[in-house]
């Protein structure tokens, strides 16, 4: 039974009893808890944003000069190709979706010239592509020192020497 005590206005009011006191202690604390929780959670969420923020900057520093890195990169190899070709390296037109990355160029077309290692019968590897040339130096030197070998002993021969 709840003692009824005036409030000073013309009307008795219920006293809070023990136990209504101790539930609402219990609901601030509840509710003291689980405002703690959700500032937590902001203060976490303000850091994993504060973070995202961080780290698109940062990309958006590094996108700009790794595509250009990139086209320069991509750039060197098509130069390469080029003149492997222009080397008189053995080459195939394959379709683009044979074309290995290195070499893929003009994209509008459905095939490409590319390098080709006809022993292995696959595309040449840009360092295949430059032993190759070296082979192609090789051979050719020591055919011009066969050659010059020959005129000197041809030259000899008709001095009489």
């Amino acid at each position: 039974v709840a003692a009824t005590q005036g409030d000073g206005v013309g009307g008795d009011v219920a006293a809070p009893t023990t136990s209504t006191t101790e539930q609402l202690q219990a609901q601030v604390s509840e509710l003291e808890g689980r405002l703690l929780k959700a500032q937590q959670d902001l203060a976490a969420t303000r850091k994993e944003l504060q973070s995202t923020k961080d780290s698109e900057e940062m990309a958006k520093l590094m996108v700009g000069p790794l595509e250009q890195m990139r086209n320069e990169s991509k750039q060197a190899l098509l130069d390469v190709r080029s003149a492997l070709l222009d080397a008189g390296v053995p080459k195939k037109r394959k379709p683009d979706k044979e074309v290995p990355w290195y070499w893929d160029a003009d994209s509008w077309t459905n095939t490409g010239t590319i390098p080709w290692n006809e022993a292995a019968k696959r595309p040449y590897t840009p360092a295949e592509g430059v032993e190759w040339l070296a082979r192609e130096r090789d051979e050719l030197r020591g055919e011009r020192d066969e050659l010059k070998a020959r005129i000197k002993a041809a030259t000899a021969a008709l001095s009489g020497k």
